[in-house]
């Protein structure tokens, strides 16, 4: 998203990181600026899913677009059946699963490239207005998110996109909202956040096997709405938020490396 005083608008720039070359090229816009909006890779191509576009009321949106990365081009593909913002989306078993959002906290959609198609799925056990879910193995983990405005929690959910079924795993140790999450190797590790009275550095690691939870570290500085991908052996930590004041936030450009021991 873009900065405008103090309003943050959609966008629709796209740019692709090569770890490399340690550089950053532009690629084509996607259609429809927006923002708060899901992004998961699947089958070759990137998918942007539902999120806020201009003067959309504060609804949320249905849109599905596709990202060809060997065309650099985009297409408009089926809209998910519920409208929806900030909410979470994985690749599993060669589709695309929907979590949660707001206007849609209880909705689980799963989309097959295949047949360009959607299917609701099995309720989670709580709402999620506001998820963050990583692929482990044959499953998701579905973790943290928001309730009521700041009202901040630490469930952790495993959903079997196999069995359509869900199972509570051990709460993270700090409940926080707007992380980052990876997986590596059987763990999954999560950056950052907000927690009540402002922003966090934690880096908390989940064993999958152990379902243990343990912190790691810490960034070199607290910020939210950060994004975060294995490649290889490391973890890249893009972008995100900081405060520039008690009740302002200001995007970064900010990308760091994290390698686990």
């Amino acid at each position: 998203m873009t900065r405008e005083g103090n309003v943050f608008a959609p966008s629709n720039k796209l740019h692709e990181y090569d770890p490399g070359g340690d550089r950053w090229t532009e690629k084509a816009d996607m259609p429809t600026a927006r923002h708060d909006l899901a992004v998961v890779a699947a089958g070759g191509a990137i998918y942007a899913l539902g999120g806020t576009e201009m003067n959309d009321g504060g609804l949320g949106s249905r849109r599905s677009e596709q990202f060809d990365i060997s065309t650099n081009r985009w297409t408009a593909v089926a809209a998910m059946p519920t409208a929806r913002c900030h909410l979470a989306a994985v690749s599993a078993h060669g589709r695309i699963v929907a979590l949660g959002g707001r206007q849609g906290s209880l909705a689980v959609e799963e989309y097959d490239p295949r047949e360009d198609r959607w299917r609701r799925k099995a309720n989670p056990p709580s709402a999620m207005p506001n998820p963050f879910a990583v692929g482990v193995g044959n499953d998701v983990l579905v973790i943290g998110g928001t309730r009521n405005g700041k009202e901040d929690y630490s469930l952790v959910h495993r959903y079997s996109p196999a069995a359509d079924s869900w199972t509570s795993v051990a709460p993270m140790p700090v409940a926080r909202t707007d992380i980052a999450v990876a997986a590596l190797d059987g763990t999954v590790f999560v950056f950052g956040g907000w927690v009540p009275g402002g922003l966090t550095p934690r880096v908390d690691a989940y064993n999958v096997a152990a379902d243990q939870w343990a912190q790691i570290d810490t960034m070199p500085r607290a910020r939210s709405f950060a994004a975060a991908a294995a490649v290889g052996r490391k973890i890249y930590v893009v972008g995100g938020a900081v405060y520039v004041s008690t009740t302002s936030l200001a995007p970064v450009d900010e990308a760091e490396v994290y390698i686990p021991a």
